[in-house]
């Protein structure tokens, strides 16, 4: 079973969650998350959070992580450039390389 890390201070639940989120999700997607993609899995964790534990909250962000797309799939949007042309971000070569 899945064993949420631990939070060292009990008292902020909220900032670990925030902090799990972050470095999960860059494992994760391969690429760090957007502003708004952390923001959307710290209200997913507190919405959990009030129906259960820290831990549960957290289990939920890493179950929802793991079925995103964004896990799943390799994503090769690249950036826009000149013209209709568009470049690989340094994340996407990265990934496209680990392959």
């Amino acid at each position: 079973g899945f064993t949420a890390p631990a939070c060292r201070a009990p008292s902020n639940e909220a900032d670990c969650a925030k902090t799990f989120i972050t470095s999960f999700g860059k494992r994760a997607f391969r690429r760090p998350l957007r502003t708004q993609e952390v923001d959307r899995y710290v209200a997913l964790y507190q919405d959990e959070r009030t129906r259960t534990t820290y831990a549960g909250g957290i289990a939920q962000v890493v179950e929802t992580m793991l079925q995103s797309p964004k896990f799943i799939y390799r994503s090769e949007l690249g950036e826009p450039t000149a013209g209709t042309r568009r470049r690989l971000t340094a994340y996407e070569v990265a990934t496209q390389l680990s392959y």
